[in-house]
Parts: C-alpha cells; structure tokens; sequence
C-alpha cells in the first residue's frame, strides 16, 4: 500500500520548492499529480524531475477522461499520450493514472461506451508506445451510476495493471471509535472483487 499527497495547487515555485523540503523528511511512499493543474504556469522539465524522485512511486493522472474537464472529458488516446509523455520519457514505469471519476456526473449510456471505446484505445497506445508504464483505470464514484459503469467497462478495466478506487467517508474507514458511515470502501471493494489482473 502506498501513502503520500495529492497536489491539486501548490501556487507558486516558492511554494512548491519549500513543500517538497517539507514532504522530503516525510515517509511518503508515493505522492500522485494531474498533468495540466497542480503547479501555478504548469510543469516545468525541473519540476517533473523533482516530483518525480520524490517518492518511489510517483503516480501520474491525465487530465482528459475527466468529464469535470470541460475540455477533454473523453480518454482521447492522442491527447492522454501527449499528456503523458513528457512524464513518461523521465521515467519508463511510471504509475499513470487514464483519467477520472467517469461517473461523476449524471449522463447518458451512449456516453459510458463512449468512454469506454476512447479508454480501450488509449490503454492499447501507451501500452505500445510505453510497455513497462503501469496502468491505472480511471477510478470510480459511488453514485446510482457505478455499477452500469462497471457491467460495461469491467473487460476493459482488467486491461489495466491497476484500478483507481476514490471511496469518501466522513470521519474513518478503519477506526473502532468512528464506524464508517458511507460504506464506499466496501461497495467498491466488493464490486472490483473480480477484476482479473492483465496478461502482460
């Protein structure tokens, strides 16, 4: 099990030097960034090196496949690859992250396959372009849409070396004092019980 911190907006360089000062003395194991967010003016080759020496297992995320993305809310292989490879060519295997959240919002089936075409294409490109990169699929939310997500796209999510899980409680998903209250942890745990591991 890995552990470390998410950088969603470390606003400037000054910042960002004096956080990973910090988070150096930390027993991070892994510390995970989004592509096109997270640093103020974007990721510099010197930053990527820098974050990416951090920890032993640096996790990467697309921003396409997001659909709170305005811009990309489709996997779309072209763009998760140009996203990628900046990141990828620094390390060859890299933990990358096709996505996110499909299921955040309230859409249409035709949109799930959709999804699911463009995240099939795009797990066979960087599976070609970059073999020893590890796959993640884009992790799911617990909603009244997970589970037609998971009936459609199981098959392609097995593709993958690993698969997000994004499970939200209030207070604790372990502690004897606070029992869990939204049991996400187990509706998803239950629910990816059967994902086959990929034949590489």
């Amino acid at each position: 099990m890995f552990f470390g911190p998410i950088v969603t907006n470390m606003g400037s360089r000054v910042s960002f030097t004096d956080t990973l000062a910090r988070w150096d003395k930390q027993n991070f194991t892994s510390v995970k960034v989004i592509t096109g967010w997270g640093l103020f003016g974007g990721w510099s080759s010197n930053d990527r090196a820098q974050i990416l020496s951090l920890t032993p297992n640096p996790i990467v995320r697309t921003v396409a496949g997001d659909p709170s993305s305005r811009r990309h809310p489709l996997p779309h292989p072209g763009i998760i690859i140009d996203e990628l490879r900046p990141w990828l060519d620094m390390k060859f295997n890299l933990m990358v992250e096709l996505g996110n959240e499909p299921n955040i919002k309230p859409v249409e089936d035709r949109f799930i396959w959709e999804y699911r075409y463009f995240l099939d294409q795009s797990i066979d490109l960087v599976r070609r372009m970059y073999p020893h990169a590890h796959i993640i699929a884009p992790a799911f939310i617990v909603n009244n849409t997970t589970q037609r997500w998971f009936d459609v796209c199981k098959d392609i999510l097995e593709k993958c070396d690993s698969v997000g899980i994004h499970a939200y409680e209030h207070v604790s998903f372990l502690s004897a004092k606070d029992t869990p209250r939204t049991n996400q942890l187990s509706t998803l745990n239950n629910m990816y019980e059967g994902i086959k591991k990929p034949k590489v």
